[in-house]
């Protein structure tokens, strides 16, 4: 049993907040299969919030686009919370580059993912955050 807690304290923590359920599904365990990363899930930007706060993740994957709070707001909002502020955000959008990236940059986020994406894109970018660690 000590073992399984040893392990999971080595997983790097990842929280997907994204209003597409199949997709944060499908990402999640496509993570959680690789065995270097407990996944949780928030499929809109109130419970996202609230899990970040709760469980400080080391990584956030956020959706820009989600119906009441977008993922921009979410990124602010993470952003001004003592508790979550140094916590790397990684936006998934479908927007344009230029214009996704200075939104980033405006709104806090760290890494700027382009969907539809390459799981291995992702990958490379999780890879880039846990070197900085």
């Amino acid at each position: 049993m000590t073992g399984d807690k040893a392990d999971d304290k080595a997983k790097k923590k990842i929280l997907i907040i994204d209003d597409e359920e199949d997709l944060v599904e499908m990402l999640a365990l496509r993570l959680e299969s690789t065995g270097q990363f407990a996944v949780e899930r928030a499929l809109n930007g109130q419970t996202g919030l609230k899990l970040a706060g709760d469980t400080l993740p080391d990584v956030i994957l956020l959706d820009s686009i989600m119906p009441g709070m977008s993922g921009w707001e979410v990124c602010r909002k993470l952003r001004q919370d003592p508790r979550t502020k140094n916590i790397p955000i990684v936006i998934m959008t479908a927007g344009t580059p230029h214009e996704a990236k200075e939104r980033a940059r405006e709104n806090g986020a760290d890494h700027v993912v382009f969907k539809p994406y390459e799981y291995n894109d992702l990958l490379r970018v999780l890879d880039t955050i846990q070197r900085s660690f």
